[in-house]
């Protein structure tokens, strides 16, 4: 069995009550930390690089998100960097704030000229909660320029340092809970392509377990030896990846019928489809690695197998991530609705963006795509005709039906 498969089988003795594809993505984002930067698939386009970004969402605490699927990461992790002489990656500090991440970011990025960093957080959202700050008005962007890989530390509104672009392989592990998502994570998150980049799955636990006792087999030094002698192998390495003739024929079908299931969609579904031809292309290579975990060679083909299995992967992560945008983008239009409802059928726009915002549900930009939501489904319209507070004209937005 591969590296995917015994790490899996292992999470989930340790930590039965967590579900079972949050391990796998673990163990996709162990070997992306240790060698994603030696492997890759050559494009015209440019390379994709074996760099998940993974994020786990579950229904509730009892998924055991933290002590299942963050921290034996973390833990392994740990222990392979401090095991080895000159480890190929570092960690990015613990920090939940977009001035905190970026901030440690660009510190690591100035000790040389190429880094490999993992970030991992306990509760993704939470750096969510403060895009809506003034100062903070270019996050998301800069957030993205980072997965990129060309991370800029001249991208929040108060940065007063010079200009300056570092190559940057970054992984990433996150896990919070559905409740904690619908509150702070908005739909233009989805439409800008930030959360499209990352490899979405919810998961709940089917069953009750125990907590199960200490045991030998329990220990995680099997995976951290298996780590360490693949980083060994793969220093100062590389291995390009490519489809065998058949599955290149599959992957060219799949893509085909991936654009074409997105073509009616909103651009934020869109984008979800789009991402999800990057997120198939790491899991077919981290599972080529994981059946070897040794040094591939300069050039390695992964055959209509490892396609199929990939693809099966991520096709959930699909419906996972498009489910993620609808509970957001509902939440918004949910509270327009009610918030109307209340004021009479209408209200000033600018006292709609008053409570609006109150209710902690974003900034002007989530008002504006929820009001348009509602205008195109003939729920609300918007005149100009009356006046604002200070006799200035200004724009009513008003439910159908109550004129």
């Amino acid at each position: 069995m591969g590296y995917l498969e015994d790490r899996g089988s292992w999470a989930i003795a340790r930590s039965p009550m967590c579900p079972q594809e949050f391990h796998e993505m673990g163990a996709v984002f162990e070997l992306g930390s240790v060698i994603g930067p030696n492997i890759y698939m050559e494009f015209a386009s440019g390379r994709v690089y074996l760099k998940p970004r993974c994020l786990a969402v579950a229904g509730s605490a009892v998924a055991k998100k933290t002590t299942g699927f963050v921290n034996p990461s973390k833990d392994i992790l740990g222990e392979v960097a401090s095991g080895l002489m000159n480890p190929p990656f570092e960690r990015c500090p613990d920090t939940s704030t977009p001035e905190g991440f970026f901030y440690t970011l660009m510190e690591m990025c100035g000790k040389r000229e190429w880094t490999v960093a993992h970030w991992i957080l306990d509760e993704y959202s939470r750096y969510f909660e403060s895009l809506e700050k003034p100062y903070m008005t270019d996050a998301v962007e800069a957030l993205i320029s980072a997965l990129d890989g060309q991370p800029e530390s001249r991208r929040l509104a108060t940065a007063k340092k010079p200009y300056n672009r570092r190559k940057c392989h970054m992984t990433i592990l996150a896990a919070t809970v559905q409740e904690n998502i619908e509150r702070c994570v908005q739909p233009w998150h989805f439409t800008s392509g930030l959360n499209p980049r990352f490899f979405i799955r919810f998961g709940t636990p089917k069953k009750f377990y125990p907590r199960p006792l200490w045991t030998p087999q329990t220990s995680n030094s099997v995976f951290v030896d298996r780590l360490k002698r693949l980083a060994t192998d793969y220093d100062g390495k590389e291995t390009e990846m490519r489809w065998t003739p058949e599955a290149q024929k599959l992957w060219d079908r799949w893509c085909c019928s991936n654009y074409n299931s997105s073509r009616k969609e909103d651009s934020a579904v869109q984008a979800i489809h789009a991402r999800a031809e990057d997120n198939l292309l790491m899991l077919a290579m981290a599972r080529t690695l994981s059946e070897r975990m040794t040094y591939l060679g300069p050039k390695c083909d992964m055959d209509a197998d490892c396609f199929r299995w990939a693809a099966a992967h991520v096709r959930p992560y699909i419906a996972d991530a498009s489910r993620l945008y609808e509970c957001c983008g509902t939440k918004a239009v949910v509270l327009v609705r009610k918030i109307l409802s209340r004021a009479g059928g209408k209200l000033e726009r600018a006292k709609l963006m008053k409570a609006f915002s109150s209710a902690g549900a974003g900034g002007k930009r989530d008002l504006d795509e929820a009001v348009e939501t509602l205008i195109e489904s003939a729920e609300v319209i918007v005149h100009g005709k009356e006046t604002d507070a200070r006799g200035r004209p200004g724009q009513i937005v008003e439910l159908v039906g109550r004129r």
